[in-house]
């Protein structure tokens, strides 16, 4: 065994830079052009960088103008952040929403490898190919090159997810109250589709903290804030982080702007219809996102190596929440929660962008899944003609669905041609450009005159309404 461990190791680091390298290949090229949302964002964090202020001139904003959409500001300010250091253009922003999408999925792997609530792996390897296979998937392949704001959230919603259950597990604690109330609060400001998770947190955590320490009456006033100081540390934090957002909701209602403009087709409530198409298995792994700027136009979002372990992995959870596995509850809620957003639009069709975030429960399904599936077969059949046969084939047969997503994402990417995507090749600054246009078909011109040529009197504001 300890001369096998040496290569296992060497496998499983090779399985990762390939996969990480395949991932991040072709960054400056693919797609071959830039989404309108790019440029605006990558345009107002070179003008917080420089001035303090967005393109308006508004001073640290809690919110982004940009198109008169009012988006959330934290990818803005990530650019920003990282352009202390190296200089701010749309390739740098890719790059940064690209890392931003292997540490969310590389941490999800870390929580499953270091949580008690997952069994280790027989086979030493397919934890790394199972990473590798979800990384080049649709799901991850294509999000991750705009610069929006859904490209940063799932490492956002991973960071609720985990310290909402440290919270849960130890309500106690006080750091694990402060990162929760960070998260918390985060939630409004990553993604317009993620503010819905700072309304469902507070009845969810409410909700398993009771089921799993019991009501307050059992304790003095004085116990009950020493028991729970984390809790009521992490609540306080998430509100006061979020008194900008209720002043918007009680005043103008800014930041409201865009949920008008993609309400849900009955105009009030849920969608169900379309909540349902969006957990359909054919859509994971047939049929994917109809809009070629979501999806690779390869098959399904997730590669279909996963889908006998996504069902199975569904099939185990439902089990366990009769079993009343709390854990498993807190799994299965959160993953019906996060695909809600899906259902609060008006296309009528499930949207890979707008429920970025329900990847983290999905990777733990799929993880439960495969995990139950190999230590059953481990039990029932001799280890070694399992590995020469059945799950050699179906790892096989995973590598080559990943390395077609990839192979088609590169071929067909060259044929877009939308009014959205943005191309460089030809274009020329307008020679008496306006300081005052902050309109969609101003953007290449408003990128040239800062980002490119370094004027910066753009970002100061000069249109104020």
């Amino acid at each position: 065994m300890k001369n096998i461990k040496p290569v296992v190791l060497i496998l499983n680091i090779l399985i990762i830079l390939i996969a990480t390298a395949t991932y991040f290949q072709g960054s400056s090229t693919l797609p071959t052009g830039y989404h309108v949302d790019h440029l605006a964002n990558t345009l107002n964090a070179f003008c917080i960088r420089l001035t303090g202020a967005d393109e308006y001139g508004i001073s640290w904003p809690w919110y982004l103008r940009v198109f008169d959409d009012y988006r959330p500001p934290i990818l803005a300010y990530i650019i920003a952040l990282v352009g202390l250091f190296m200089p701010i253009d749309i390739h740098m922003a890719r790059i940064i929403v690209l890392a931003m999408g292997f540490l969310g999925c590389a941490l999800t792997f870390v929580f499953i490898k270091k949580s008690k609530y997952f069994d280790s792996l027989k086979i030493p390897v397919a934890g790394s190919l199972m990473f590798a296979f979800f990384l080049m998937s649709s799901w991850f392949l294509l999000p991750h090159r705009i610069a929006g704001e859904f490209s940063i959230s799932i490492f956002f919603y991973l960071g609720l997810f985990v310290s909402t259950w440290l919270v849960i597990e130890k309500p106690s604690h006080i750091k694990f109250g402060l990162i929760n109330g960070f998260f918390v609060a985060s939630m409004l400001y990553t993604y317009y589709g993620t503010k819905l998770f700072y309304f469902t947190h507070f009845p969810i955590i409410l909700y398993f903290i009771y089921k799993k320490h019991g009501g307050l009456y059992n304790f003095k006033f004085t116990e009950c804030l020493k028991a729970y100081r984390g809790f009521l540390i992490s609540t306080l934090l998430a509100l006061f982080l979020a008194v900008p957002t209720f002043l918007d909701i009680l005043g103008p209602k800014l930041t409201m702007q865009r949920y008008h403009v993609v309400k849900s087709q009955s105009g009030i409530a849920l969608d169900l219809n379309t909540l349902k198409k969006q957990l359909d298995p054919r859509f994971l792994f047939f049929i994917g996102d109809a809009n070629r700027r979501h999806h690779t136009g390869y098959k399904g979002q997730l590669n279909q190596f996963f889908l006998p372990f996504y069902l199975i992995g569904l099939f185990v959870m439902i089990r366990e929440i009769k079993r009343k596995n709390l854990f498993m509850t807190y799994l299965g809620i959160t993953f019906l929660v996060s695909n809600l957003p899906v259902s609060l639009t008006n296309e009528g069709i499930p949207h890979s962008m707008r429920t970025l975030f329900c990847l983290v429960p999905i990777i733990m399904i799929i993880y439960t899944g495969y995990s139950i599936t190999e230590k059953w077969l481990f039990n029932k059949v001799d280890p070694y003609k399992l590995l020469r046969l059945g799950f050699i084939t179906l790892f096989i047969f995973g590598a080559f669905e990943a390395y077609n997503n990839v192979k088609y994402y590169k071929t067909e990417t060259t044929k877009f041609d939308q009014q959205l995507w943005t191309y460089f090749s030809d274009f020329k600054p307008s020679s008496h450009p306006s300081y005052d246009d902050h309109s969609v078909s101003s953007i290449l011109d408003r990128y040239y005159l800062s980002v490119v040529s370094g004027d910066v009197g753009y970002c100061n504001g000069t249109i104020k309404k």
